[in-house]
């Protein structure tokens, strides 16, 4: 399984800098950050990144009723039977869920 970190800026690349720095690189820890392209370039960049994996993936986005959020499960809705999406980002959660998934 692979864990996608989606946000509003560079929220997740500064989570998964934090969580490398503590617990070492880790190849199944993908981010995407919505950026001043817009909602439209986000959303092709998640339908792009996820369509070309073949195993399963957790979003984990920052702020449920966001856009990396709202995009993400609007993803998920098309393709249950390889994703899920959860909330509420933070360093903490990332920390629990890699070693167990891994």
């Amino acid at each position: 399984m692979k864990i996608l970190l989606t946000s509003h800026g560079h929220l997740a690349q500064g989570i998964a800098s934090g969580f490398e720095f503590i617990a070492g690189k880790s190849d199944h820890i993908m981010t995407l950050e919505l950026d001043e392209r817009g909602i439209g370039s986000y959303r092709n960049r998640l339908q792009e990144l996820l369509d070309g994996e073949t195993e399963s993936v957790l979003i984990l986005a920052d702020l449920k009723g966001g856009t990396p959020y709202n995009e993400s499960f609007k993803y998920y809705l098309t393709h249950t039977e390889k994703t899920r999406v959860v909330s509420g980002l933070n360093l903490p959660m990332l920390l629990e869920l890699v070693p167990p998934i891994i």
